[in-house]
């Protein structure tokens, strides 16, 4: 039988700021990251409260938290936009941003994908902006293009549908 709800969580990455906190929850618990809106949005204070260390710390959660996290909410739907705009303005900080830093950004988007295809229920949709570089007689020039990322991390790579499995790689040859 198919679920009649899911939870819902949705991340811009132009509206969240790396060095400052995304939100106070009514407990008092200050949200930072990605992952600690994601879950905050999930499951409540109680979603939150399975990554609020590494919320804290600036650290990505395993895939297996995020499994946890995805069970307990039940049926969900996590939307990412903006997620290359978010990581660009991340790349280019001064110190550690408290959103975490590149690298803590790029683990959370590898292991979220590795926990939704562990999950049934739990379903990814994010775009991702590619910028496309051509050299046309030693001069540069920048197209950009726009592709879904699929539900297994799976990432349209090119215009040749070149499927690409492997998150980091993908992403540091979008912000080159």
């Amino acid at each position: 039988m198919a679920p009649t709800s899911a939870q819902v969580a949705v991340l811009v990455g132009t509206a969240l700021d790396p060095y400052r906190l995304s939100r106070i929850l009514p407990e008092g618990v200050e949200v930072y990251t990605l992952w600690g809106e994601m879950a905050y949005q999930l499951g409540g204070f109680q979603g939150h409260q399975l990554v609020a260390e590494v919320d804290a710390g600036g650290a990505a959660p395993g895939a297996n938290s995020l499994v946890e996290l995805f069970r307990k909410v039940g049926p969900c739907v996590i939307l990412i936009d903006e997620l290359v705009a978010f990581i660009r303005n991340i790349k280019g900080a001064r110190g550690k941003p408290r959103a975490g830093d590149f690298n803590s950004n790029l683990t959370f988007i590898q292991n979220l994908t590795e926990a939704v295809k562990r999950v049934p229920t739990a379903l990814l949709v994010a775009s991702i902006v590619v910028v496309w570089i051509k050299v046309k007689n030693k001069q540069r020039e920048r197209t950009k293009s726009c592709y879904p990322v699929t539900v297994h991390g799976l990432f349209k790579l090119n215009r040749h549908n070149k499927i690409v499995h492997n998150t980091k790689i993908i992403l540091n040859r979008i912000l080159l």
